[in-house]
């Protein structure tokens, strides 16, 4: 796993696209963050985004000093910029839709879709963990050997 590229260079060349906001918009926040991560990390051995069976719910990252465990703060970052990305997808379908304003129908989709954009069903900590857990068992490989 040595040649692989730091985390921080790969999540650099990632955005999110109007299709991962389609997603969140038919499922729900958290799975919709969980689709994202999961085309972002498909099944390959040269992710800087590990999960072994050995570690259960440990993410682990390559950063320039080599593999450590992903720690929260690090993972409420990812979230945090998908977020953003997200709601600049909001702000864009908003604006296409402003004509719609005085309709009862556009009202109760705008509520809907905010507050999936937002994960408001979720407290933070909870979305986080179901998050963790849905990247790790999308990633989880057994192994023999230690990092």
């Amino acid at each position: 796993y040595c040649d692989v590229l730091t985390f921080e260079t790969f999540m650099s060349t990632k955005t999110i696209m109007a299709s991962d906001y389609t997603d969140v918009c038919k499922y729900d926040y958290v799975e919709g963050i969980i689709m994202i991560l999961k085309k972002m990390f498909p099944i390959e051995t040269s992710l800087p985004l590990k999960a072994f069976e050995q570690k259960e719910n440990t993410l682990f990252v390559k950063n320039d000093d080599g593999w450590n465990v992903m720690s929260n703060i690090e993972l409420e970052g990812i979230v945090a910029s998908i977020g953003k990305q997200l709601m600049t997808h909001f702000v864009e379908w908003q604006e296409s839709n402003k004509h719609r304003l005085s309709e009862d129908s556009y009202v109760e989709e705008y509520m809907t879709t905010l507050q999936k954009m937002l994960g408001s069903k979720y407290k933070s900590d909870i979305a986080l963990v179901k998050i963790k857990r849905g990247i790790y068992k999308h990633l989880r490989i057994t192994t023999n050997n230690d990092l």
